[in-house]
């Protein structure tokens, strides 16, 4: 049986999601056991899976970068940010906005929010 109950954040109201935009739930297994898992969205434009958007996402786009609707390597399908199949201007014009962002809320790089 899966139970989750609003938690609360940071600012100590009510919420669904912990403060790094994770859901947190208990599952109950039938052989017995049982395990806390957290699941949350991916960062768009997040190629080193950090958990931020900083320069060194703008430095790996520039080995990225395909012509429109050209081909790409695996490692770089975080940067496909429009999600259309390539990467290109476009992309890079999303991640420019995405700079600074980080999934948890602290600064870029880490630290405390």
């Amino acid at each position: 049986m899966i139970a989750a109950a609003p938690s609360a954040g940071a600012d100590g109201a009510a919420q669904s999601l912990n403060d790094a935009r994770e859901f947190a739930v208990r599952l109950d297994f039938t052989d017995g056991t049982a395990g806390i898992y957290r699941v949350g969205p991916p960062l768009l434009g997040d190629v080193d899976a950090d958990g931020d958007v900083t320069a060194s996402e703008l430095v790996a786009f520039t080995d990225c970068e395909t012509r429109p609707n050209g081909v790409y390597s695996e490692g770089c399908a975080a940067l496909d940010v429009d999600l259309d199949g390539d990467i290109d201007l476009a992309d890079f014009r999303v991640l420019q906005a995405l700079l600074g962002e980080a999934r948890d809320g602290r600064p870029p790089g880490g630290g405390e929010p």
